[in-house]
C-alpha cells in the first residue's frame, strides 16, 4: 500500500486540491455537499488495498479554488481533467451524498470513461426530497432542539450569517445517525466554511439537470451500486427507484447505519464497497 499523496492539479479555471492513495482499479470519490469538501479518507481506508483511490475538494470548497462558474457541467469537467491528468483510460466513479449525484452525471456524460458507478447514501432522481428528510430529522432531536431548529430557520430566512449556519448544520448532524450517540462522538466536519452562494448556484442547476433524466438514466448500461444506510433520514424510496432505472442497477440496504455508514458500522459497508470494486480488478 503507498503513502497517500496530496497534490494541486490545475484544471479549466481552477486548482483543486487532491489525495491518491492505494494500488489497483482507479477510483475516485467525490464528496458530499455542495460546496464542501472531502471527507472520505476513511471510506478510502476500506479499499485502498485493491484500488488506487482519487480524492478532492470540489470547486468552490476547501482547499480548492473558491470562484466559479458553479455548475453541474463545471464540476463534471473538472473529474474528466483528473482523469486525464491522472491518465486513466477508464475509472470506477463513487460519491456519498450529493457526491453520489455528481458521481451519477459524470458517468451520464462519460459512460465510455466510466467502468462503474456506485453511488452512497445520496437521493433520489425527484427533486424535493429536502422536505421528507426535515420531517425524519426533526423527531430525532429534542423539544429544546426542534424549537432552536426552528429559530434558526427564521433567522437564516432573514439573513443571518455564518454563526446560523453552523449552528444548524451542528444540530442536523445529529439526526444524521442511527443512533444518537454515535453522533455525538463524532465531531462534525467543520474544518472549512461552506458558501452559501455556491450551495444555490449548484442546488438549482442540480434541479434543472434532474428534469427528463430518466431517459438518459436508462442507456447508461455500466454495472451499478446504490447503498443506502436504514437510518439515512433522506428516505430509500427514491435511491431504490435510482437504481431500478439503471440497466445495471444494484440496491443495497445498509442495516443500523444512518447517512455517514463508515462512522457507525463499516462492516457490511466494507463488503459491499469491496465485492463491487473487486469485479473490475
Amino acid at each position: 500500500m503507498t503513502a497517500a499523496r496530496e497534490q494541486i492539479v490545475a484544471v479549466d479555471g481552477a486548482a483543486l486540491w487532491t489525495c491518491t492513495s492505494g494500488r489497483g482499479v482507479p477510483l475516485v470519490l467525490c464528496h458530499g455537499g455542495p460546496g464542501a469538501y472531502d471527507n472520505l479518507a476513511p471510506l478510502t481506508a476500506l479499499v485502498d488495498d485493491i484500488a488506487e483511490v482519487h480524492r478532492f475538494d470540489q470547486r468552490g470548497g476547501g482547499r480548492s479554488t473558491v470562484g466559479g462558474p458553479w455548475s453541474i457541467e463545471t464540476l463534471v469537467a473538472d473529474v474528466e481533467a483528473l482523469r486525464r491528468h491522472w491518465a486513466h483510460e477508464r475509472w470506477l466513479v463513487a460519491g456519498h451524498s450529493w457526491g453520489a449525484h455528481l458521481a451519477l452525471f459524470y458517468a451520464l456524460e462519460h459512460s465510455d470513461r466510466t467502468l462503474g458507478l456506485l453511488m452512497l447514501n445520496g437521493p433520489g432522481v425527484r427533486w424535493g426530497w429536502g422536505g421528507e428528510r426535515r420531517a425524519k430529522r426533526l423527531p430525532r432531536l429534542t423539544t429544546t432542539e426542534r424549537a432552536e431548529v426552528e429559530a434558526l430557520e427564521r433567522e437564516l430566512a432573514g439573513g443571518a450569517g455564518e454563526p446560523a449556519r453552523t449552528r444548524l448544520r451542528d444540530l442536523w448532524w445529529l439526526t444524521d445517525f442511527a443512533e444518537r450517540a454515535n453522533a455525538l462522538n463524532t465531531p462534525r466536519f467543520a474544518g472549512y466554511p461552506t458558501n452559501p452562494d455556491v450551495v444555490a448556484a449548484l442546488e438549482q442547476d442540480w434541479e434543472r439537470h434532474l428534469h427528463g433524466i430518466d431517459e438518459r438514466l436508462g442507456r447508461l448500461t455500466i454495472p451499478s451500486l446504490v447503498l443506502h444506510g436504514e437510518a439515512d433520514p433522506i428516505g430509500a424510496a427514491g435511491p431504490r427507484e435510482l437504481a431500478e432505472l439503471l440497466p445495471g442497477g444494484g440496491f443495497v440496504s445498509l442495516r443500523g447505519v444512518g447517512h455517514l455508514p463508515w462512522l457507525e458500522d463499516s462492516a457490511e459497508l466494507r463488503r459491499e464497497l469491496r465485492a463491487f470494486v473487486a469485479q473490475f480488478r
